[in-house]
This record gives structure tokens, sequence and C-alpha cells, in this order.
């Protein structure tokens, strides 16, 4: 039987900024990352891409526009998310607009972690 476990990280690009990376706390012992979503508080005023990276900045999940990481309708719970196949470890979360945002940008992006797979 599969052990699921949820990590979520609050994201804030603030206004007059158009950049923010957060550590992802708590990534520790075995285990995948097996898909994320996003929930926005609010839609924001500029262009916004996505991605995942490791502590020393490369690239682990592509840096994709933000609504490729929208929970979909349809299928089962797994399903419906953006899939991702990376072992728990630091993980980062990048989020950049093309350009200075004129108000705050704030989301949460949940993981699903299975622990049985490492």
């Amino acid at each position: 039987m599969r052990k699921l476990e949820h990590r979520a990280v609050e994201v804030k690009i603030l206004a007059g900024s158009k950049y923010a990376n957060p550590l992802i706390p708590d990534m520790i012992g075995r285990g995948t990352v097996i898909c994320a979503s996003i929930f926005e508080d609010t839609a924001p005023s500029k262009k916004i891409t996505i991605g995942l990276e490791d502590v020393n900045g490369s690239k682990l999940v592509p840096h994709t526009h933000r609504k490729d990481w929208f929970e979909r309708n349809g299928g089962d719970y797994i399903s419906s998310k953006k899939p991702i196949d990376l072992p728990v470890g630091q993980l980062k979360v990048v989020a950049q607009a093309t350009e200075d945002l004129t108000a705050d940008y704030i989301f949460d992006l949940q993981l699903v972690i299975d622990r049985n797979q490492y």
C-alpha cells in the first residue's frame, strides 16, 4: 500500500520584484516526489514560470508557465496533478516573472511524496 505524504510551501513574489526561490522545508528521509500542483491566491499581473531546482541551481523540473502546474479535471487524485519523479532531497521552488510585478503574487505549491518509492 502506498504511503503518501504531502508537503506545501507558500511562495511569494512581492510587488516590484520578479523572482522568488524558497527552499522546500522538511524534505528529508526516503521517498519520491511523484506529483505537484499549485493553488493561487490571486492571478499575477505578468507571465510567471515555475520550476524546481536543487540547492546548487540545477534544474530538476523545467520552468514552465504557471498554468502547467494547476490541477486538471478528470482522472484520480494523483493523475490530476503535474507528474514529477524526483528523489526527496533539498529542493527549491523557482518562480520568475517576465518583469517586475505591480502587485504581490502568492501561491501554494503542494508536493505529493510516495514514501514507499526510493
